[in-house]
């Protein structure tokens, strides 16, 4: 949320500042009752964590903004095949992908609706493998989405880049129920793409440092 104080009325700032006050106040209840049976071991990974992720990874810009362009050319080029293309846009809608012209298209082609269009249903699938030489575009919609989900994910990274060329590992010492490391902070570099999508090698965008 990038809402400032001035965006929001004194009553409603002031509710604000003492939710926060509140929680504020609940740590620190939490952290002088409990804070001694923190293992010095704990501590130290905790410790160590924070620093590993101030220092950061460097990042190949140049492979980031490559990966970026082959990705918005890709997503463009599929856009170009669905029969509803730029409909979309005049009608306010921020992708392609909304069942409100999907499933007219279908009805247009004389096909049944799916239920679901997710690539990973296995009803679609069999859906797809039945009606898809009537159906062409609907693999050019399913790889534009595959393109979006990636390409976000560069423009993300592209966007935490600092003046030294480097991002901040976001990190949880003790992250989920079982209490192993989990990404944090909206990106998660625990959860990277193992294969290239497109071309675009999402792990390849990061650099160990030298030496």
């Amino acid at each position: 949320n990038k809402r400032a104080k001035k965006d929001f009325s004194a009553e409603d700032w002031n509710e604000i500042r003492d939710a926060g006050l509140s929680d504020a106040e609940s740590c620190l209840a939490l952290w002088q009752k409990l804070s001694a049976q923190w293992p010095e071991e704990e501590r130290r990974i905790s410790r160590h964590t924070r620093l590993i992720g101030r220092r950061g990874i460097p990042v190949d810009l140049h492979a980031t903004e490559t990966g970026l362009e082959t990705l918005r050319g890709i997503m463009d080029d599929r856009e170009k095949k669905l029969p509803w293309s730029g409909k979309w846009i005049e009608q306010g809608y921020k992708t392609p992908t909304a069942r409100k012209f999907f499933d007219p298209a279908c009805e247009a082609a004389g096909v049944t609706i799916p239920v679901s269009v997710n690539v990973k249903d296995a009803g679609f699938n069999l859906w797809l493998s039945k009606y898809q030489d009537k159906v062409p575009w609907v693999r050019a919609m399913s790889e534009w989405r595959k393109a979006n989900v990636a390409y976000k994910r560069l423009q993300t990274l592209r966007a935490r880049v600092r003046e030294n060329g480097t991002i901040s590992t976001e990190l949880l010492y003790y992250g989920a129920t079982t209490g192993r490391f989990a990404g944090t902070a909206g990106f998660n570099l625990q959860n990277q793409n193992k294969d290239d999508v497109f071309g675009v090698d999402m792990r390849g965008c990061l650099m160990a440092w030298p030496g």
